[in-house]
């Protein structure tokens, strides 16, 4: 993985049950926004999964699944 996670980000993955290779996933294979609120935040979308960047620090700041079982 080219990020590193936050320790946040490693707590919401855990409790929401995402494993990492799904957050590589994301990231690696994934479709790319701009954060239009925060204009220093990616967000990637693959299979379900969302996970937030942090452009200037290459940080996983959280990820979250889209769909809720």
């Amino acid at each position: 993985m080219r990020y590193s996670m936050t320790e946040h980000a490693e707590e919401r993955a855990a409790t929401r049950g995402i494993t990492l290779e799904e957050i590589n996933a994301a990231v690696s294979v994934g479709k790319e926004y701009k954060s239009a609120l925060y204009g220093g935040q990616l967000r990637y979308y693959h299979g379900g999964i969302c996970v937030i960047v942090r452009k200037s620090t290459n940080k996983i700041l959280t990820t979250y699944r889209l769909n809720h079982a």
